[in-house]
């Protein structure tokens, strides 16, 4: 719980500092901030989000839940990726797992209507706050 505490508190902290060279893009769903030396593409309900050299990586994936709960979409993903059992957070769950190269990810799940959205963070670089701080959903 404690490292989960320490993310959060991190984005919060970084969120203005990463958005400061920072131009938005807009994507089907939603809007953010990508810095320069980024990368992002979208490709039907994900975008992806590559840091430079590949250090960090950021995965949004907004869709629709059919009717299911935030606590079963995240349990049904933890599943699929051989993660932690997903811990409540204001607004949704959250679990860590490993990607296919050993890269420490973390995911959080949430659900707003009919709707779910699954950010992940895999690695590490200053500029992933930012750019979370910076969605605005359409």
């Amino acid at each position: 719980m404690g490292r989960l505490m320490a993310f959060l508190a991190a984005v919060a902290m970084m969120a203005a500092a990463g958005a400061a060279c920072a131009a938005p893009q807009v994507f089907s769903k939603y809007t953010l901030d990508i810095p320069v030396g980024w990368t992002a593409h979208e490709d039907g309900n994900v975008v992806a989000i590559f840091g430079p050299h590949n250090v960090a990586a950021i995965s949004i994936v907004m869709d629709t839940a059919d009717k299911m709960t935030a606590r079963s979409i995240a349990d049904a993903m933890s599943g699929q990726l051989q993660g932690t059992t997903p811990r409540p957070i204001p607004n949704g769950y959250v679990f860590t797992f490993q990607n296919d190269q050993g890269v420490d990810s973390i995911s959080r799940i949430s659900v707003a209507g009919d709707a779910f959205v699954m950010v992940t963070v895999t690695g590490d670089h200053p500029q992933v706050a930012g750019i979370l701080g910076s969605i605005v959903y359409r």
